[in-house]
């Protein structure tokens, strides 16, 4: 109930206080006497629009305050002011002031806190009801619809609003089970894919002490294999001096028929760049497989012992020697230790790889990808020994020297050897991988039409399918 009424200059009173006991309290007086600037007042601190004209005439300010005191303090009050961040306790007076200044401004305070007039007109239905002659204007307020409602039918809207507040807590509390839940199962997912992946691996017992041990003499003879690789370097670099004995060869094939000592002398070069060139490799292969393992181990004697592994498993497949996990295996190689190998494997048996690439991989993008390197190596390899064994001055072919490539291998660059003209297999076997790429895509068809095309034209292919003799290995 309003217990106190303090009024400052406002209109005609220019202070006046009120103090209002339990029980019916009336104010009479004449018209005019002021009582509706009493009830102007206590708008004030209703909330109701801060209007200059009330401050007293020769006043700066003007402001009312009121008292209200609560045998048990309304819910919505509570509700109200705890939002506001404003605190009241059981039976404590809750006083509300209003100050307005002649300028127009306007102020506002419960219990002493500074306060928006939002909150006053906020808290003005849990405090005052005023009755007037219009107060069925009143009924047309939406905002008191459902409180008459509730009150007739008598409903506890306490315990709603509770129950309400639970189920809004609980339906809060399921959503972030769910959540969670979703959570956990993307967890497995990943955790069971990782899984997946290390069974894959297919870990063995004492695998990790043995490719620790590979490792640290892989890392011993670390500089030993630069040395060497300087060594190749000086060798077979385009200032070395195989490179001055081939420029030499050369020169004098121009002039040799000029006369016989000169014919002799190119004979003796020729054999020279021959014997300086020749690198020891693996030619062919033995029919009994541990033999040719046995050659390959010769092969790369010296050399990190990842690059004869590399090597057995390209034999291994081409064997068809357990090649589905020979291919397992040699892909994982790649995968972990790429750049260790491109590092310390010459340009023949890079080939080699991308050759058992598109022998074995599933996936028809990378056989493609494989292909077009086996392609322009071998494109390669098909014009210099064609360059060999012409010259360009004068095109028919020089037969000693095609016999010549039957015999021995004529190393180009990089562990790369001339084809055996006449006889070789490298481009039937560049052909039936070109075959079996284009029935998987369409750029293994267009690379099929450009290698038929190829040996259409007057081109090296075209010139060594001529010369070629051997109907097993023939490619067209």
């Amino acid at each position: 109930m309003l217990t106190r009424l303090s009024i400052r200059n406002i209109v005609l009173i220019e202070a006046l206080d009120l103090d209002f006991g339990r029980g019916l309290g009336v104010l009479t007086g004449e018209t005019g006497a002021g009582k509706s600037i009493l009830l102007d007042a206590l708008g004030l601190v209703l909330g109701n629009r801060a209007e200059t004209a009330l401050v007293r005439g020769g006043a700066d300010k003007a402001s009312v305050s009121a008292s209200f005191e609560f045998a048990k303090l309304p819910p919505p009050l509570i509700e109200s002011l705890d939002d506001a961040g404003v605190e009241l306790e059981q039976g404590e007076a809750l006083v509300i002031r209003r100050q307005i200044k002649a300028d127009g401004g306007s102020k506002a305070w419960v219990n002493d806190q500074p306060v928006g007039v939002a909150l006053l007109r906020e808290l003005a239905g849990s405090l005052v009801e005023l009755h007037g002659q219009h107060d069925d204007r009143g009924l047309v307020n939406p905002r008191g619809h459902r409180a008459l409602l509730d009150r007739f039918a008598g409903a506890d809207t306490a315990g709603v609003a509770s129950a309400w507040n639970s189920w809004r807590t609980a339906q809060a509390r399921l959503d972030e089970a769910r959540g969670a839940l979703e959570q956990s199962r993307a967890d497995q997912d990943l955790l069971l894919a990782h899984l997946s992946e290390l069974a894959a691996i297919e870990p063995q017992a004492g695998e990790e002490a043995r490719l620790s041990e590979t490792r640290a003499a892989m890392q011993k003879g670390e500089k030993l294999s630069g040395d060497l690789e300087e060594l190749r370097h000086i060798w077979e670099g385009s200032e070395s001096p195989l490179a001055s004995l081939r420029v030499a060869a050369r020169r004098l094939d121009r002039i040799a028929p000029e006369h016989p000592l000169l014919a002799e002398a190119l004979a003796s070069l020729d054999r020279a760049v021959i014997e300086a060139g020749e690198a020891r490799q693996t030619r062919g292969s033995s029919d009994d497989l541990q033999s040719h393992l046995d050659a390959l181990r010769s092969e790369f004697s010296g050399q990190p012992e990842l690059v004869f592994e590399h090597a057995k498993l390209i034999v291994l497949m081409r064997r068809d020697f357990k090649a589905d996990e020979a291919f397992a295996a040699f892909r994982r190689m790649w995968e972990a230790e790429a750049e260790f190998l491109l590092e310390h494997l010459n340009l023949r048996w890079i080939v080699a790889a991308t050759d058992s690439f598109a022998d074995h991989d599933p996936d028809p993008a990378n056989r493609a990808m494989a292909l077009a390197v086996s392609m322009m190596v071998n494109t390669m390899k098909t014009y210099e020994s064609e360059r060999y064994i012409t010259d360009v001055s004068a095109p028919p072919v020089n037969e000693e020297k095609v016999a010549h490539l039957q015999e021995h291998l004529v190393p180009i660059f990089s562990g790369l050897s001339m084809l055996t003209v006449g006889t070789d297999d490298t481009l039937r076997n560049l052909r039936w991988r070109i075959d079996r790429q284009a029935k998987d895509s369409a750029l293994g068809r267009i690379v099929q039409h450009v290698f038929l095309r190829l040996q259409d034209e007057d081109t090296a292919f075209a010139r060594m399918r001529r010369l070629h003799h051997r109907e097993r290995t023939a490619w067209w």
